[in-house]
């Protein structure tokens, strides 16, 4: 009898739903790792309260480059939905965003992931130069063959100073370039000008995944 209550009550249980993945909220970085380069400035960052009445994470990249990562595993697969809400509100001209001296951008989010001995690494932009939902091979991809970028926003002068957002499903992203189901490892962010000897600018909101389109 007891079996059979246990097994009534766990088809009447509601399935499992994956819980929002919260990775930046509030411009708090605690649970982040900076990350500098040897001999190349700094991007300065410090929590804001934006125009918005809301905290903000806030980049100032004087031709500088740093940012922040986190180890954590993630499923693309539970957590495909990808919401991002950011404000530019400086950015130099660039007009070689696919080459070496021109790989900056005001904001990038990056997913690394590994399949075997094989890591795989999505960079998400916002790019001058490429349409919203173009992707193309890392200039720097001879050293890590997989390294793909994605246009996730296109530069619009009437933006800048605004509060912007997306939604995309960047686990469908993944397995359109990788073929498999996205285990990330690593997460991170940067605001860089270094290769162009710039200024950029950007305020970061909320990182979130999530398993719906419309977050919880």
């Amino acid at each position: 009898m007891v079996l059979r209550l246990l097994l009534i009550a766990a088809i009447a249980l509601p399935a499992a739903i994956a819980q929002d993945l919260i990775l930046l909220a509030d411009g708090d970085v605690s649970d982040w790792q900076y990350q500098s380069f040897s001999k190349i400035p700094e991007t300065q960052y410090q929590t804001v309260v934006s125009d918005n009445g809301k905290s903000a994470l806030l980049a100032v990249s004087d031709a500088g480059a740093s940012g922040y990562t986190r180890r954590q595993d993630i499923s693309l697969y539970d957590t495909p939905w990808l919401h991002f809400s950011w404000r530019v509100d400086e950015i130099s001209p660039n007009n070689a965003e696919q080459s070496r001296p021109g790989d900056d951008f005001a904001w990038r989010l990056y997913f690394i992931g590994r399949s075997g001995l094989e890591y795989r690494a999505l960079t998400l932009v916002y790019s001058q130069t490429m349409t919203a939902g173009t992707s193309w091979k890392s200039p720097y991809a001879s050293w890590f063959r997989n390294l793909h970028l994605h246009a996730l926003a296109q530069h619009d002068v009437n933006t800048v100073g605004k509060w912007q957002s997306v939604t995309v499903n960047v686990g469908e992203l993944w397995r359109e370039m990788f073929a498999d189901d996205g285990e990330i490892r690593v997460v991170g962010f940067m605001t860089d000008a270094d290769n162009i000897d710039a200024m950029m600018q950007t305020q970061y909101g909320e990182i979130r995944l999530s398993a719906e389109a419309a977050a919880q």
